[in-house]
């Protein structure tokens, strides 16, 4: 099935890339014609390989996740860098079974990479294995998800652990996507990831493909809100100690 849900991604990245769109703002934030032709897309032809599958997805299916077999979707992750012309989108979908993540992929159009993982079976970049190594918090990016909506209370939280970092690694950034964000991290490109929210479609692809690379999510809480640190158990151990000191 992998392949043909390349496929599917990949006609989407390309329909995304050649079409104009609309764009409708509501609460500081945005969709448009694309996001939502995507999203259709997508079911339907998933629908075609499996048709009693159920869907969660971020602009028409926001349905809470059962034990059935269920699709996540997110159609353009990253919608506003999309409209702005910065290159820090994608398209990502999960299988989940269970509760359990099964199966999970992301495209990115402005690359034509494809990022994929099976569970047990690792994590492939353009259908080839990656494998990471840990590298010093001196020469490491440690990347954020942007402040969150669906936990307000997690901004405060996230200026101190940015605060509490920042001397000990070699740069923070938000990159605005979090397929970017969980990709980047599967292959080497950062080295963590922290990342408040409770939007599922932003998790549901990511947390397999860095468990399939073979990294962590660490779960962190506090007493409003929570989230996930993504990395090298090792990075994982060392941020979580000048976390703690502040």
């Amino acid at each position: 099935m992998i392949k043909e849900l390349e496929n599917i991604l990949k006609h989407v990245g390309k329909n995304i890339l050649q079409n104009d769109f609309t764009e409708t703002y509501k609460d500081k934030d945005i969709v448009t014609n694309l996001d939502l032709e995507a999203e259709r897309w997508i079911i339907q032809e998933i629908k075609k390989l499996r048709p009693h599958d159920l869907f969660i997805s971020e602009e028409e299916n926001q349905e809470d996740l059962t034990h059935e077999p269920t699709w996540i979707i997110d159609p353009i992750d990253g919608t506003l860098n999309f409209t702005r012309s910065i290159p820090q989108y994608g398209i990502q979908i999960a299988l989940y079974e269970n509760k359990e993540a099964k199966l999970s992929m992301m495209y990115f159009p402005e690359s034509d990479q494809i990022l994929y993982a099976k569970k047990g079976h690792g994590t492939f970049l353009n259908h080839e294995r990656i494998n990471i190594s840990p590298m010093p918090l001196s020469k490491s990016i440690i990347t954020f998800g942007d402040f969150s909506k669906s936990q307000p209370s997690s901004r405060p939280i996230q200026l101190k652990m940015m605060s509490d970092l920042m001397d000990h690694v070699m740069k923070i950034r938000i990159y605005g996507a979090s397929s970017s964000d969980f990709s980047y991290v599967a292959i080497g490109k950062s080295q963590a990831h922290i990342i408040f929210t409770k939007r599922i479609w932003e998790l549901a692809a990511g947390l397999l493909i860095i468990d399939e690379a073979g990294l962590k999510a660490h779960h962190i809480e506090f007493d409003t809100c929570d989230g996930y640190i993504l990395g090298h158990p090792d990075t994982i151990d060392n941020l979580l100690e000048y976390i703690k000191r502040g």
